[in-house]
């Protein structure tokens, strides 16, 4: 029996380079208005933020889903350890950049998290065996000075 095909998106015909620049532009005013949240209140935790976000994030994601006509529950069984690692990830990953924000000057933290395509190969190399050329190496390496140098003042702003 054939699957039946989830609805496209019929109002936004874009291309994946102008989702990934349209995503970006989205997320980069989260730090902002993260930052923001803090300045207001000493008292205010990165759980607190986070909270909020996953249950507006959990109605939205759901709503979404159900007007494309996807069924978000039908994950194969031999994929369940790894959606929840992934989950326990992604919260350890967000609280610790929530709070760096929180902690740290703004242009500190994002370079901090923006690094991780350093962290990402690394990763891929060890965990999915992909080949590391030496450019690869060579640009994981000068990103990763580059993280230092740029961190290096951090604190007397």
């Amino acid at each position: 029996p054939k699957t039946p095909k989830p609805r496209k998106l019929e109002i936004i015909k874009m291309d994946g380079l102008a989702f990934g620049i349209a995503s970006q532009i989205s997320y980069s005013l989260t730090v902002p208005l993260v930052k923001m949240a803090y300045i207001g209140t000493e008292t205010m935790t990165s759980y607190e933020l986070i909270y909020w976000k996953s249950i507006s994030m959990l109605l939205m994601n759901y709503l979404y889903a159900r007007w494309l006509g996807v069924f978000v529950m039908d994950v194969p069984r031999h994929y369940h350890g790894i959606v929840l690692l992934r989950a326990v990830s992604g919260f350890g990953g967000l609280n610790g950049w929530w709070a760096s924000i929180k902690l740290m000057p703004l242009s500190a933290a994002n370079c901090i998290m923006f690094s991780m395509p350093i962290w990402t190969s690394i990763a891929a190399w060890y965990f999915l065996n992909e080949r590391l050329y030496w450019y690869d190496i060579a640009s994981v390496l000068t990103a990763f000075a580059g993280v230092i140098l740029i961190n290096m003042n951090a604190d007397e702003e």
